[in-house]
C-alpha cells in the first residue's frame, strides 16, 4: 500500500468498515464468485463515500469475514485472481 492509502485505512472509522463489509457481502452469491470480482464491485460501490482503499484491503476484509465463517473461500483472500469465494452452505 502507498502511504496515502495506509492513511486511509487507518482512519476508517467502524461505520465505513461496516459499509465495506456490507458491500461485500452484497456481492457474495451461493455460487462460488472470483474475488477479484467482489472487490472491484464492492470498491465501485463504495467510490463516492470511501475513498483511496485499496483493493488488498477488501480482500482483508473478505479474509476476516471467511475466518469468521460469515463466507467460504478457497485459498487465499490476497490472491484475489485466483481464490473464489461464496456465501456458507447450509450443513
Amino acid at each position: 500500500m502507498t502511504s496515502r492509502q495506509e492513511q486511509a485505512v487507518q482512519s476508517l472509522n467502524a461505520a465505513q468498515l461496516q459499509q465495506i463489509d456490507e458491500a461485500i457481502m452484497r456481492n457474495v452469491i451461493s455460487n462460488w464468485r472470483k474475488v477479484s470480482r467482489v472487490v472491484g464491485t464492492a470498491l465501485v460501490e463504495n467510490s463516492e463515500h470511501i475513498k483511496d482503499i485499496p483493493d488488498l484491503f477488501y480482500a482483508q476484509r473478505i479474509g476476516m469475514l471467511a475466518a469468521t465463517g460469515k463466507l467460504e473461500i478457497t485459498g487465499d483472500a490476497l490472491d484475489i485472481r485466483h481464490t473464489e469465494v461464496r456465501l456458507p452452505t447450509k450443513a
